[in-house]
């Protein structure tokens, strides 16, 4: 049968394909085991390694049931997310063409929420970057005693890591760490096992172990639950290049990752719970002893990974920095030029957005409507982005240095961005396409109380989970929660 892809008809074949065939044959991109994995690649990162925090917090049953409630809210965003993207691209007659989260915010809800998704996004990879230096200063400490090197101050190795980080983080071309989500993901599936192995070796039900616990930790485990599913940023672009992106093949993309995320985070926090108990630190890393061989490799792997891919944030960092300053330059009079132009940035107007029904400005172009055609696009001087890598850096640093451990950091992004991102966000554009939908302005019918009532039920509970959640972090900043 025939579908739209990139705004042409294509035929998907039919016929039956083996199941060996399908598991032994090469993963590509945009294939469904390629999809399934990049997916899951996203949102399997640093943000595990606080999880068996949740069980001790919350209690072994209860940890794990959080866990699966996770997931569950995190595929129902992703559906209502596939929806609206489908249901716009239908109403602007846009099938097939690529989209973004951000063009999607943008299109549907306005500019202004569109500047509010960069502030959003700056504050979600400033805070990765962050529990990034956190992680690996923590594990060059500890590689440090193996060798028997003496540093005055644990702040040290932090410090050290951002400086030999520096480099990596100036480049402005990232393609060239395409395969570093692939390095990242291979290390983190070695310490999910190694974690899991060396927890089932002593784990015990016996001792000092809960199964339902709810006390002033337990939202603060929720946040970072939430963080840890987070994988929206990058879903509509997967759809985009996923092979016959017809919806039974994107819902199986997601079930699938949502199912081997849920996995892999059980392995992770139930094993090594049972093996700490009520010693769990924030970082799981930081109970096991120094020379633990095992341990010590996926420590070495993760952080090799996770400074290879720190650029992989800055450059979103950077890019969203120039535009919310272009949007506030901008905002302050009609006519201002831009003060920053940057290649691939894509235009955040609503009426020249992608759903244009007579044009198509590819996401990762960036237009100025304004300018001559023939005028060339120049990106922010090599100057600007040396002193903007900088500042991130110095200030990422200053932050990491002075946190408790990266359950803070983690918890804390689970209880804003993460939670904007991956529920508020989505449900809210949902409810906009519907009710746009049924009642169309051609109709003469006015918006419905109804629908109107559910938007400020939702951004009212919005507050007040973001409100007890930074409020249930800060408690745990102040108990110096170890990691």
């Amino acid at each position: 049968y025939s579908i739209f892809q990139n705004n042409n008809r294509v035929l998907r074949p039919i016929a039956h394909t083996p199941a060996a065939t399908r598991l032994f044959a090469p993963i590509t991109a945009g294939s469904l085991r390629g999809s399934i994995f990049t997916l899951t690649s996203s949102a399997v990162g640093a943000g595990m390694l606080a999880l068996p925090l949740v069980m001790k917090n919350t209690g072994l049953v209860l940890g794990v049931t959080l866990l699966f409630l996770g997931a569950c809210l995190a595929l129902l965003s992703l559906n209502f997310l596939l929806e609206t993207a489908d249901l716009v691209s239908v109403e602007r007659s846009c099938v097939g063409k690529p989209i973004s989260y951000a063009d999607l915010v943008t299109a549907i809800l306005g500019p202004k929420w569109g500047v509010f998704l960069q502030l959003i996004l700056i504050i979600y990879c400033f805070g990765v970057i962050v529990g990034y230096l956190l992680v690996i200063g923590r594990i060059v400490g500890g590689l440090l005693t193996v060798l028997n090197i003496e540093v005055p101050s644990d702040k040290i190795p932090i410090v050290l890591t951002g400086v030999l980080a520096l480099p990596l983080t100036l480049l402005q071309e990232i393609s060239s760490l395409a395969l570093s989500s692939m390095f990242a993901f291979c290390a983190m599936m070695y310490v999910c096992f190694s974690l899991s192995f060396r927890g089932l070796q002593t784990a015990s039900f016996e001792g000092q172990m809960e199964y339902f616990r709810i006390g002033p930790d337990f939202c603060s485990s929720a946040t970072i639950v939430f963080f840890a599913f987070n994988c929206h940023i990058n879903f509509l672009s997967i759809y985009s290049s996923l092979q016959y992106p017809i919806m039974s093949r994107i819902k199986k993309v997601t079930n699938r990752s949502i199912l081997l995320q849920f996995v892999v985070y059980t392995l992770v926090a139930v094993p090594s719970y049972l093996r700490f108990k009520n010693e769990t630190a924030g970082n799981i890393f930081n109970n096991f002893p120094a020379k633990d061989t095992l341990i010590t490799a996926g420590k070495a792997a993760v952080a090799a990974a996770l400074t290879v891919s720190m650029p992989l944030y800055f450059y979103p960092t950077r890019r969203n920095c120039y535009l919310l300053f272009n949007s506030l330059t901008t905002s302050l009079s009609d006519s201002a030029k831009p003060a920053f132009k940057e290649q691939n940035l894509p235009s955040l107007q609503a009426d020249r957005s992608i759903y244009s029904q007579d044009s198509h400005v590819d996401s990762d172009v960036d237009v100025d409507v304004d300018a001559d055609e023939d005028t060339p696009q120049q990106g922010p001087s090599m100057l600007t982005h040396v002193l903007m890598t900088v500042t991130i850096m110095a200030l990422a640093l200053a932050l990491a240095i002075n946190v408790p451990g990266i359950a803070v950091v983690f918890s804390f992004l689970g209880a804003t961005a993460a939670l904007m991102i991956s529920l508020i966000f989505p449900i809210t554009m949902y409810i906009c396409v519907i009710g746009r939908i049924k009642y169309p302005a051609s109709s003469g019918e006015g918006y419905p109380l109804c629908l109107k009532i559910e938007k400020i039920a939702l951004w009212g509970l919005a507050i007040c989970l973001m409100g007890i959640g930074v409020t249930s972090v800060v408690t745990m900043a102040v108990g110096h929660v170890p990691g």
